[in-house]
């Protein structure tokens, strides 16, 4: 499915915010709102009887409040799109009906460091409703809602074959039972059901333990199942790890970061754990105290966390069906969809399914980048026969690798393009002005002299014979920090030359 985005930025102002619309298939807008005393509010018990993975977690999953989820979401939705912001969400939306594989991806744009808009990040963004129709938008692939953390990190996709999924589990001895045999035994089932897909398992660990796994940076996704918590007076938000005789190690979420430094094949982090999506900063309290934040400042690119209390049962659901369609290709905005999905299916009368909160750091919903072998074979066949520079040869191979598979299970598992095609290849398409077939082929190399080179290549032809933008959309695929800082500075340059 291909995604637009609605991205909504806030800021605050007298007595009040601001929305802003920095993004929307129809251009920009902004209105101003307050937040009624009812949204702010805890939304009803509305949680399934059971475990939950809260450390001391005692009675309902939602906090007891005057008025129920749908009430809540209802509500938010009214007071933030109203006006012309409305308008623009309402055209965007419009486009959904004529287009069947479109998609509009709604982000909600937070600032953690911003302490006079902090209130709106620990709002249940996720219970948007539309109340004429009583639609969820986080319940439906459609619509997928994310939020995004404004931080000084980049993020890219990470190319993978299969996706190798690290699954942790931990419960101390003292702390409440869960069912995570039944979790890991679901998880594992995904070996053999799905190609794409490799899990391996890490019972009773310990922080060490989960480290020393990870340090071979062999791992796509890290899955975290146990109990978590947050301390709403210092901010900090913890994981609940085995320590020396199934004794309870609490690890803080900046601890847990520091963790998973420089592991530059890791691109996601599951925390199967309550109250993870949760950060304060008030008071002068650090907003990256909480686990999930602490994670997105640490560099993670996509970091699924829980907002709140989660049952066991549901929290079995949704793993097993979000591994399910990540497997299959689907972004991760869908595949967390999906996941929502299986909670309410196997909860139907709870809105636990809003629990579940995806940080994106990816602009696009695509974490994890799988190259199709019959793509590149394509391509290497091309070139190899000295044909790819052919005119009439070339939109041919341009379509095998632009074409989407009629079914995404069961995908072959796709490897790098061989060194001397790729730049073959990539000298024409750079030749053609065709950007959307220069990253891919970017995207196809391996970390090294050679991606760096063809990187340099390509941004600085797109530098000299434009479009300028092919040439901002090269240096963002290419480079991140410093570096991707002096890229964008050339590009204004050039762009002031040329007013």
């Amino acid at each position: 499915m291909r995604f637009e985005d609605f991205v909504l930025q806030f800021e605050a102002r007298p007595g009040g915010f601001r929305a802003r619309v920095i993004k929307s298939p129809f251009g920009e807008d902004a209105v101003n709102f307050s937040l009624p005393s009812q949204v702010v509010a805890e939304p009803a018990a509305h949680g399934a009887p059971g475990s939950s993975r809260d450390i001391g977690h005692q009675g309902a999953l939602w906090a007891l409040g005057a008025r129920s989820p749908l009430e809540i979401g209802t509500e938010l939705f009214r007071s933030v799109f109203q006006g012309s912001v409305r308008t623009l969400f309402d055209k965007s939306r419009g486009r959904l009906a004529d287009s069947p594989d479109l998609g509009l991806r709604l982000k909600i744009k937070l600032d953690p460091s911003d302490e006079e808009t902090s209130a709106l990040a620990d709002l249940p963004w996720e219970l948007l409703c539309d109340g004429k129709t009583e639609d969820f938008f986080a319940l439906s692939r459609r619509t997928p809602l994310v939020r995004y953390l404004d931080v000084p990190r980049r993020s890219q996709p990470i190319p993978f074959t299969p996706l190798r999924i690290l699954a942790v589990g931990a419960c101390p001895r003292d702390q409440q039972s869960l069912d995570l045999e039944e979790e890991m035994r679901r998880l594992k089932k995904l070996n053999r059901r799905s190609s794409g897909v490799k899990v391996e398992l890490l019972p009773h660990a310990s922080a060490g333990a989960v480290r020393e796994a990870l340090s071979g940076d062999t791992y796509n996704v890290l899955h975290f199942m146990g109990h978590g918590v947050f301390d709403g007076a210092s901010g900090d938000g913890m994981l609940a790890f085995e320590g020396q005789n199934g004794s309870l190690e609490l690890v803080s979420g900046k601890a847990f970061a520091t963790m998973l430094k420089d592991l530059s094949s890791l691109g996601v982090v599951v925390l199967n754990a309550c109250n993870t999506a949760r950060a304060r900063n008030e008071g002068g309290m650090s907003p990256f105290r909480g686990v999930a934040t602490a994670l997105v400042l640490g560099g993670i690119p996509a970091v699924v966390a829980m907002q709140k209390p989660l049952s066991d049962p549901a929290a079995i659901a949704f793993s097993a069906a979000f591994y399910r369609h990540l497997a299959r290709g689907d972004s991760i905005d869908e595949a967390l969809t999906e996941g929502r999905q299986a909670i309410h299916s196997s909860q139907l009368e709870t809105f636990e399914w809003a629990t579940p909160v995806l940080f994106l750091r990816i602009p696009e919903g695509d974490v994890f980048v799988k190259p199709r072998r019959r793509r590149w074979i394509a391509i290497a066949l091309a070139a190899a026969l000295g044909l790819y520079g052919s005119y009439g040869l070339y939109p041919v191979v341009k379509s095998l690798i632009s074409a989407r598979p009629p079914h995404k299970e069961g995908r072959v598992d796709g490897g790098h393009l061989p060194e001397e095609n790729a730049r073959l290849a990539l000298t024409k398409a750079v030749h053609e002005g065709d950007v959307a077939m220069v990253v891919k082929l970017l995207s196809g190399l391996k970390e090294g002299a050679t991606r760096s080179e063809e990187c340099d290549r390509a941004f600085k032809r797109f530098m000299q014979t434009g479009p300028l933008s092919a040439a901002k959309t090269i240096a963002n695929h290419c480079w991140y920090g410093r570096a991707l800082e002096g890229k964008l500075s050339e590009i204004e340059v050039a762009e002031q030359k040329t007013q």
